[in-house]
């Protein structure tokens, strides 16, 4: 931690937690799927994005409160959010990789292709973070990327 940037002794969530897994047509152009398993996938991804736009809806309001009340050098405001956004991001988690795991319909290689695109998205996140903040602490302000 630098000085004057406080200390927040959470998780929080990724951008990808908050959002969820790829659209269907994203993830369609991704692992390259059939008529069949798109329309499997669509049917997943609807019924997932339904039962969790509340939750993915008040995460992102407690994103933008917490860098709000960081940027206000807030702390104690913005350590509440960061509470409220760990509890919601830990629980999206859970429900997105529990996600992950009903996609049996893939194959090997579409699997394959979408563990790729996980790690590149999680390298990218992390490669964003040290060239906004530096060094290899992986350290920024919360809800960075």
């Amino acid at each position: 931690m630098g000085p004057g940037r406080p200390a927040f002794d959470v998780d929080l969530p990724t951008p990808e937690d908050i959002d969820g897994p790829p659209t269907p047509g994203t993830f369609k152009q991704l692992v390259s799927l059939t008529d069949q398993q798109t329309e499997q996938y669509t049917r997943s991804w609807d019924s997932l994005m339904a039962e969790t736009k509340a939750q993915r809806d008040s995460a992102r309001d407690a994103r933008e409160a917490m860098r709000s009340a960081f940027r206000q050098r807030d702390q104690n405001a913005a350590q509440d959010q960061a509470k409220v956004l760990s509890r919601l991001g830990k629980d999206l988690k859970k429900r997105n990789d529990a996600f992950d795991k009903s996609l049996s319909f893939l194959n090997k290689d579409q699997q394959k292709q979408y563990e790729d695109y996980k790690k590149e998205q999680k390298k990218a996140r992390e490669d964003e973070r040290r060239r906004r903040f530096g060094g290899g602490s992986g350290a920024g302000p919360p809800g960075s990327p």
